[in-house]
């Protein structure tokens, strides 16, 4: 018995609309515009590295008033489990408060905004304002990854800091723990 078998046509992209001023198809748009990216921003870099030395010495001086026993590993537990299931921890304890720090939703939306413009206008044939809106949108678009990799450093220096505290408070001491 014969399998029957379905063969799909290629993807075609839209016609690009008719420019009436030059009597030919309009040149289609890209899909998105460009811009230069920013980076991040040299000021969340250095108050995150300030926060995780002042957290350092705050965990040093923690672990010599309080003074607790390095940590032993039980027999039949593998060293590297321990320190996994304290990071998983600190992961999720952070994930909640990361969720409320979402600094990109306005930036989101002016560029999801910017990009439907660029669609409308693309449409009607306006290709100068459509590759405007794109421009818009790509500017709006590097806020974003800026804003996100803010973010991102920020939440490594309050993991970084908590999981300082956390070492000298439990003797959680990793170099000591493998033979350091």
């Amino acid at each position: 018995m014969p399998i029957a078998t379905t063969k799909s046509a290629p993807p075609q992209t839209p016609l690009a609309p008719f420019d009436e001023a030059r009597g030919r198809q309009a040149p289609p748009l890209a899909a998105t515009g460009s811009a230069p990216p920013q980076g991040i921003s040299g000021l969340v870099v250095v108050l995150s590295t300030i926060g995780i030395l002042l957290g350092f010495a705050v965990s040093a001086l923690l672990n010599r008033a309080l003074d607790p026993a390095a940590l032993k590993i039980p027999a039949g537990i593998s060293i590297f489990a321990l320190f996994y299931v304290v990071t998983q921890g600190l992961e999720r304890l952070l994930e909640p408060f990361a969720s409320f720090w979402d600094t990109t939703q306005r930036a989101t939306k002016d560029r999801d905004k910017a990009v439907t413009e660029a669609e409308q206008h693309q449409a009607a044939g306006e290709v100068n304002q459509a590759e405007d809106k794109l421009a818009e949108a790509a500017q709006k678009q590097a806020v974003v990854d800026r804003q996100r990799g803010n973010r991102a450093i920020v939440l490594w220096a309050v993991a970084s800091v908590l999981g300082m505290l956390l070492s000298a408070v439990l003797g959680l001491y990793f170099l000591h723990v493998v033979g350091l």
